[in-house]
């Protein structure tokens, strides 16, 4: 297969607003690393050199599951970027300061995986021509049936992703991608590994368990015996961090105006990251000064609070990204993701204005889920998240602050106000009350006072 010029991969890599910065980083030092491969044999960067590559990688450094899974992912985000244009230039001349890129796969297959037939033996049935840029050729049989049944139980790409790399640890921890011969013994076994030698937390164990109860029960349809005997990992009880007033101040005043009115935002009205992002126009209900969170955890709808001091500011927002809506409809763009049953039932909903993301980000970028469309997404959560913590430091603030710390603060503050729980339960979403509860243990205004302070 043909290489193609690439010369501005790296300006396409640090304008992906999807990835984190810690992503662009590390893919970056990866196709660096590819491109000078191709020009140590002196051969072009097509599919072929790239699994040539990956294999050798894997040979020499030897490297943890999710490394090799990041090498990859950084290759498939070159070849899915490159240009589409066949050039003649094969060669990887310039490809010591990361000048080249390699080409697409053919027309043909592109048609295939828009018509949803991405499966490996497909691919083989194509011949070698046809192979796909993502390597799926090379995916386990696993993986295949993983990534179907998630899609037809409609989960979340966060929760198929956290899945998938489970039951690639799995995989890799016994040394078998054949799956569907492993069992009960060394689920339980495996378990006892995350508790007894990894040391992870109860609830990391619980999503282990999670994803290989979704895999062996609802992917292969397999009744799973008792083995209930497994290692527990411990779960103790832990104080959130909560900021004060003055500390969220201060946190605020060192971001940006755009990042600053999303934290501003999640801390008035309690949201979780994932909630704060893909918010949409119609989930801003300026009338009836409330947010709409929908398909929240758990998949459940709610309502919470809308600050009045920030309608101004998200008024202002919403024309903004009104602007980026009359230019996608203008370019032509294909409508933002809908969850499959509402896309089935609104054909163009996506198109329409009540349908856009509150926060788009700043470029279009493939969908993931449906590879060859490219739509505007929301502005990825690892970069609002990591701009939160770096903001914290350069605050000054003393604490591990991440951006689920100002959903803590939110529901202390209210607490401290004097606003009931129940109440708080219900604007948080949480389904127990007794989840609510622990932000008791940091209400200052419920503190006794020590003995020491009446020497």
């Amino acid at each position: 297969m043909a290489a193609v010029h690439f010369p501005d991969w790296g300006s396409a890599l640090e304008s992906d607003m999807k990835l984190s910065e810690s992503e662009r980083t590390a893919f970056k030092i990866t196709i660096r690393w590819f491109l000078s491969h191709c020009k140590r044999n002196g051969v072009g960067a097509d599919i072929e050199q790239a699994r040539a590559f990956v294999v050798n990688a894997q040979a020499e450094k030897q490297p943890k599951d999710w490394v090799l899974q990041r090498w990859k992912e950084a290759i498939n985000w070159f070849f899915r970027n490159a240009p589409k244009e066949k050039r003649k230039d094969t060669g990887c001349r310039e490809a010591a300061n990361g000048s080249n890129g390699c080409e697409s796969p053919e027309t043909e297959y592109k048609a295939e995986l828009k018509a949803g037939r991405q499966t490996c033996a497909a691919a083989r049935s194509r011949g070698p021509e046809a192979q796909p840029a993502r390597m799926a050729d090379s995916e386990p049989e696993w993986r295949l049936k993983a990534v179907r049944m998630a899609r037809i139980r409609s989960y979340s790409y966060r929760t198929e992703k956290a899945y998938l790399q489970w039951l690639s640890r799995f995989a890799s921890y016994w040394k078998t991608q054949d799956l569907e011969a492993l069992g009960e013994n060394e689920i339980k076994l495996y378990l006892d590994h995350l508790a007894v030698k990894e040391k992870v937390s109860g609830g990391t164990q619980r999503l282990a368990l999670n994803a290989l109860v979704f895999f062996y029960r609802d992917t292969l349809k397999r009744e799973l015996g008792d083995f209930s005997d497994y290692k527990k990992a411990s779960t103790g009880k832990r104080i959130p961090v909560v900021l004060s007033v003055e500390e969220i101040r201060r946190l605020f005043a060192e971001l940006n105006p755009h990042v600053a009115l999303m934290a501003h935002l999640q801390y008035g009205a309690g949201l979780r990251v994932s909630e704060l992002v893909r918010l949409r126009i119609k989930d801003v209900d300026f009338e009836q000064k409330q947010v709409i969170v929908r398909g929240g955890k758990g998949d459940k709808d709610r309502t919470t609070l809308l600050p009045e001091s920030l309608v101004p500011r998200l008024k202002a927002q919403q024309t903004e990204a009104r602007k980026l809506y009359e230019k996608d409809r203008k370019d032509r763009v294909a409508g933002v993701w809908l969850p499959e049953a509402l896309a089935r039932k609104f054909r163009h909903g996506g198109e329409r204005w009540e349908w856009f993301w509150f926060w788009p980000a700043a470029g279009l970028a493939e969908d993931p889920r449906s590879p060859g469309t490219v739509r505007r997404h929301h502005v990825a959560a690892k970069v609002y998240q990591a701009a939160i913590s770096r903001a914290a430091r350069e605050a000054g603030i003393p604490k591990r602050v991440t951006s689920h710390v100002l959903r803590h603060s939110f529901a202390t503050h209210l607490l401290s106000s004097g606003t009931d729980l129940c109440r708080i339960q219900e604007l948080l979403g949480h389904t127990e009350l007794e989840t609510t509860r622990i932000y008791l243990h940091v209400d200052n205004n419920r503190k006794t006072t020590s003995p020491a302070d009446s020497l």
